[in-house]
């Protein structure tokens, strides 16, 4: 079964908020930017770094947004429901 892009985000989210951490690090302590080539000189990169990790990780937001409308809309009908397992929790 393919994963949902709610799943993908659930799953990466450690990761990006670390590096996304790191690279923030970089910038205010060391004023590193994330430089593209372009036009065979570098320039700042016009993508923010969540831009470049949800690339980097395969996200969508726009889809991800698209799966929260269709769940929300699910729970609001009645199509779906919370489910609570005990051995989670």
């Amino acid at each position: 079964m393919e994963k949902t892009m709610m799943d993908r985000i659930k799953s990466t989210c450690c990761q990006s908020y670390a590096i996304g951490d790191f690279v923030e690090w970089l910038s205010k302590t060391k004023g590193a930017q994330i430089m593209v080539c372009a036009r065979e000189e570098f320039v700042p990169s016009p993508l923010s770094t969540q831009q470049l990790l949800d690339e980097y990780f395969g996200i969508d937001r726009v889809e991800a947004e698209r799966e929260q409308r269709i769940i929300s809309e699910e729970f609001k009908s009645g199509k779906r429901r919370l489910s609570y397992n005990p051995r989670r929790a």
